[in-house]
């Protein structure tokens, strides 16, 4: 099993193109379990942020892998630079936002699904926790059920998922399923190393 970096959480206020629309800080009550359109303000943001960079040396650039929104103005993403790989998570209108990070490569994908990253902590106004690796072609949905029976469906694109929601509930079950709904994988929590079963 990959051993995880610590996290480090920082509360950091960002500045953004917002409109008096945007409400002072984001209290996550308007989180969905389906995952919103990606935003731009969100990407420019997580790109100058330093906790999306965590894992970079000397200001070289960043690649964000995928972004999964469910709010208007939160959104966590998968990372990568030189020699590192990890995720974060941003709110637009200041409050906390946090990312891991670590330098040691990923082993090779050996199946549908892999559980790359794993973390909680503060997000806007509140507390999010978040999951996300990377899948095989073949995977079109990857659906996550909750320690309190929420069930969230991932954003999946670039070979990636990701999956963020508010408070510090674990994952307990994750299912990878084909474009016919068919599920190719399942990762449970009580297996070492969120291993295929």
């Amino acid at each position: 099993m990959r051993k995880l970096a610590a996290l480090c959480f920082a509360t950091l206020a960002l500045t953004a193109c917002a409109g008096p629309s945007l409400p002072k800080q984001d209290d996550l009550v308007t989180w969905q379990r389906l995952p919103l359109a990606p935003d731009q303000r969100l990407t420019d943001a997580a790109l100058r942020s330093t906790v999306c960079r965590s894992g970079q040396k000397d200001d070289a650039p960043i690649q964000l892998l995928l972004q999964d929104r469910r709010t208007a103005t939160s959104a966590a993403f998968l990372v990568s630079g030189v020699g590192f790989s990890g995720s974060c998570t941003i709110a637009l209108n200041g409050g906390a936002s946090g990312g891991s990070s670590r330098e040691q490569p990923l082993d090779p994908l050996s199946g549908p699904i892999a559980v790359d990253e794993r973390s909680t902590g503060g997000l806007g106004g509140g507390t999010a926790s978040l999951v996300g690796g990377r899948v095989a072609p073949v995977v079109a949905r990857v659906r996550i059920d909750l320690a309190d029976g929420r069930v969230v469906d991932a954003s999946v694109g670039n070979g990636h998922w990701l999956a963020w929601w508010p408070g510090d509930f674990a994952a307990v079950r994750i299912r990878a399923l084909d474009l016919a709904s068919s599920i190719m994988a399942t990762l449970d929590d009580s297996t070492p190393g969120w291993q295929q079963k």
